[in-house]
């Protein structure tokens, strides 16, 4: 093999391996966490908070006749989206009421998959990111449950249970309590407080949620369980440690999770095998050309001696 083609075989070879690399640690991750669900809390924080994965967002609301979401609930929510997140497209859509039949007294999670499977209309893909709100009567398995969070997307609220719960309060309306929840769940969406994130604010004495020596905040646990009081408003904004917590979570980065892990072993395999291509591809002549030099060295010193004989002979 000439030296120019050799060099332009070598070239080819690099240059596959780099596209390999860069293929690899740009779509690798998002792979391996989207089929095996190996998302850490702050990351999916991070789909609701900043632009680097979605640019758009979409609340989807799917409820039960009756229970059809508060305008003013709705309102707050968005003005809460707009001031902690990045996106500046946010649209609200009111979407199917469910049907009678598919209802119940009491929910449990497969109930919860079977109405989003039948209801749900509008799914998170390429820019866009979608929340799924379920409005619904009846219980949570669990009992006396004003609002759900999970898998990072989906919210339910329990607004029969909330309806129930501010007629027990007087003063208090069933909005207030379903703004101060609505919210509270997106807290959860985004990594505060019970969701595998650890903060140092959080405590064992109120369940771990917010202290509530740092003031009122709509993360604290008073949000479920003091709107059965005395009709004292639930809060809807967040106190200054939640607001740390939201900042840190947005510029978390961890170079060692499970997915950057099996990211950085497949892009040592690539470089690996591409080095050895290489190598291979540089030495390939090196034995065949050693092999007729000394060919050549043979043959020329055998016919000198010949003709040396020769010459003495006659």
């Amino acid at each position: 093999m000439n030296t120019i083609k050799k060099a332009g075989l070598i070239t080819v070879v690099i240059a596959i391996t780099l596209v390999a690399l860069i293929l690899t640690l740009t779509f690798l991750p998002g792979y391996i966490k989207g089929r095996g669900n190996l998302y850490e809390a702050w990351e999916k924080g991070q789909w609701h908070l900043t632009n680097d994965d979605y640019d758009e967002l979409i609340i989807e609301y799917d409820y039960v006749r009756n229970y059809r979401p508060n305008y003013t609930a709705i309102q707050t929510f968005d003005d809460m989206l707009r001031n902690h997140t990045e996106k500046e497209n946010i649209e609200h859509r009111i979407g199917d009421e469910i049907s009678f039949p598919d209802t119940k007294p009491v929910y449990d999670q497969h109930d919860l998959s079977y109405l989003e499977d039948k209801y749900r209309d509008v799914e998170t893909k390429e820019n866009t990111l979608v929340i799924y709100v379920l409005y619904l009567d009846g219980l949570w398995k669990e009992g006396n449950v004003l609002g759900l969070s999970y898998r990072g997307t989906n919210i339910v609220i329990f607004k029969e249970t909330i309806m129930r719960s501010a007629d027990r309060s007087p003063g208090l309306s069933y909005g207030d309590i379903e703004r101060s929840v609505l919210i509270h769940e997106w807290g959860h969406l985004i990594g505060l407080v019970g969701r595998d994130y650890d903060s140092d604010h959080e405590s064992e004495e109120y369940r771990h949620h917010c202290n509530l020596e740092a003031g009122d905040c709509v993360m604290a646990a008073s949000v479920e369980i003091n709107v059965t009081g005395m009709g004292r408003t639930p809060p809807t904004e967040f106190c200054e440690l939640c607001l740390e917590d939201i900042e840190r979570i947005r510029t978390m980065n961890d170079p060692f999770s499970i997915a950057n892990l099996l990211t950085y072993t497949a892009m040592i395999g690539q470089f690996a095998v591409g080095t050895t291509w290489v190598i291979t591809i540089a030495n390939r002549d090196d034995k065949k050309q050693e092999y007729h030099g000394y060919e050549n060295a043979y043959y020329k010193e055998t016919d000198h001696v010949k003709e040396n004989d020769e010459k003495k002979y006659y």
